[in-house]
Order: structure tokens, then C-alpha cells, then sequence
């Protein structure tokens, strides 16, 4: 018995061990955010990226004459008390960017991203608060692959957009579209940009603007197909601009929770009455082998 007893523990251990050394599924990997950047350029990285046919002039024309007599911008400036210093994703101007991407940058400029920098660069944000995403926050210059299929480009959405939205990322893989497209690579449910925009990043709380996206789909969708919250979260909700939508959220995780309780009493009555089963026949065959002997 006691051998019996020391391998099943060594069994459940050795168990635990190979579980917890497992790669972490899609879900658990999708909130480490964006790929951070530094001053420093793998270029064995860069030539397999999509900007690898660009010289650095061509983004960077600041540095041409870097070094040269009379220059009055330096790279590096190391008599600058800024020196590699300076976070590398808010130094770029990125106006540039518009050279090669004008439709992109005109979308950003009037989407909810750009409105949200232009808020901050008044009032700018405590430290530690989220800062409004630049092109950099979203598409590393330096490694962004090119030429990839919706389906990896939606997983990546879901990833990078979750960086900064964690709590509507998870209700998201939570939801038919998370599980139809980022789980099991249905390429025809919707990712992240399907609903907000790919740079426009329109927010669906008002119930008109989010008809018109639920029928990019649902061709035939009612208005009141727009009531329907797909991510039930409390997270970003402000109490009188979005109170109706905090009171379907409200309803929603009350009765989530109600269901919850209504399944753990069934479960814990179906199993606690089996144990007491268990006990009572146990019970018995000790007092039936007690009047034998």
C-alpha cells in the first residue's frame, strides 16, 4: 500500500512538472504586447523585414550628415545628457512616415489614437499611464514582416492591441470571433480591425456607429443586433458616457456569476454525495470485517 501510495505521488508530481514546462497556449502568450525597441538595429533582422529595400537616409534624413563639420545634429550626441537615453519610439518624426504611407497616416490622424495624443500633448498624462500609440507602438519599423496572411496579421492584431487593452482582448478571445479566428484560424471571423479600423481605431460604445461595422458581416443585422456587448468588461467605462453600456455589463457578469454559483452547488452536490457514498460503503465493509473477526 505504501508503495502503491508514494507512486502515485511521484506520478502527479512528475505530472506537474512536464505541465508547467509546456509552451504557454495562444491565449496566455497574447497580452505580452508589442516587441520593446532600442537605439540598437539587428540588420540580419532588418534585411528580412519589410522596409529592408530603404536606406536609413530615406527614414532618417536628420542623419546624412551626421559628423560632419558643421552639422548641427550629431548621431550620437554623446555630450548630450539624453544620450540613447530618450524613449526611442516618442524621438521619431513621424510625419516621415506619410512619405510611403499616406492613406495609412491620414486614417491615424483622424482616429481615436491621434485625438488621444493630440489630449495628452495638452494635458500631459502622470507617469506611469498609458501614452497614445505612435506608428512604432503598433509596427516596428525595423523587424515588421511583410507579405503575411490575414490570418497571422489578425493573431499579431490581437497581440499588439492587447498591450494596451488586456481586459478587451481576453473578453475578445473569450468570444465567438476570438475563438472562430485567433484560435482556431477561421480567416472569415472577425479580428481586431474588422470592427475598429486598422488606424482609424473607432470606439463601437455608441450603438449607431456600431451597426455600421457588425453589417461590414451581418449584412441584415437590425439597430438592435448593435446591443449585443462583445467585451463584457468594466474596464474603460466612464459612468455617465457609457451608462448604458455599463448597465448591460453589470447585468451580464451578475448573471455570470449567478451561473457559476448554480454550477458549483450542482457539481459540489454531485460530488460530495458520491463521497458520501463512498464513506458510507467504506463504513460499512470496516463494521461487516469488524463482526467477522
Amino acid at each position: 500500500m505504501k508503495r502503491r501510495r508514494k507512486t502515485l505521488w511521484g506520478a502527479a508530481l512528475l505530472a506537474l512538472v512536464f505541465t508547467a514546462g509546456l509552451p504557454a497556449g495562444p491565449g496566455a502568450a497574447a497580452l505580452k504586447g508589442a516587441e520593446p525597441s532600442t537605439w540598437f538595429v539587428d540588420m540580419g533582422r532588418f534585411n528580412q523585414g519589410a522596409h529592408a529595400s530603404l536606406t536609413c537616409g530615406q527614414c532618417h534624413p536628420k542623419h546624412l550628415k551626421a559628423g560632419q563639420k558643421g552639422s548641427q545634429f550629431k548621431h550620437p550626441d554623446i555630450t548630450s545628457p539624453r544620450y540613447l537615453k530618450a524613449p526611442v519610439r516618442r524621438e521619431y518624426n513621424y510625419h516621415l512616415c506619410a512619405d510611403c504611407h499616406r492613406t495609412a497616416w491620414k486614417r491615424y490622424l483622424g482616429g481615436a489614437h491621434a485625438e488621444a495624443m493630440r489630449r495628452q500633448a495638452q494635458d500631459p498624462p502622470k507617469a506611469g499611464a498609458l501614452l497614445a500609440p505612435t506608428c512604432a507602438d503598433c509596427h516596428n519599423p525595423h523587424y515588421i514582416l511583410g507579405g503575411r496572411d490575414r490570418l497571422a496579421l489578425g493573431r499579431r492584431q490581437v497581440r499588439v492591441c492587447g498591450s494596451c487593452h488586456p481586459a478587451q482582448a481576453a473578453t475578445y478571445r473569450q468570444s465567438y470571433h476570438g475563438k472562430a479566428a485567433a484560435n482556431l484560424g477561421n480567416t472569415r471571423a472577425a479580428f481586431c480591425t474588422d470592427c475598429h479600423g486598422a488606424h482609424t481605431a473607432v470606439s463601437l460604445k455608441d450603438p449607431t456607429v456600431a451597426i455600421q461595422a457588425c453589417r461590414r458581416c451581418h449584412l441584415d443585422a437590425p439597430p438592435n443586433f448593435a446591443q449585443m456587448v462583445m467585451h463584457p468588461t468594466l474596464a474603460g467605462l466612464d459612468p455617465k458616457r457609457d451608462a448604458g453600456k455599463l448597465w448591460r455589463v453589470n447585468l451580464i457578469l451578475t448573471v455570470g456569476m449567478i451561473m457559476f454559483v448554480i454550477v458549483l452547488v450542482v457539481v459540489g452536490s454531485y460530488y460530495g454525495h458520491h463521497l458520501l457514498w463512498m464513506l458510507r460503503e467504506l463504513h460499512h465493509k470496516i463494521r461487516k470485517h469488524g463482526h467477522e473477526e
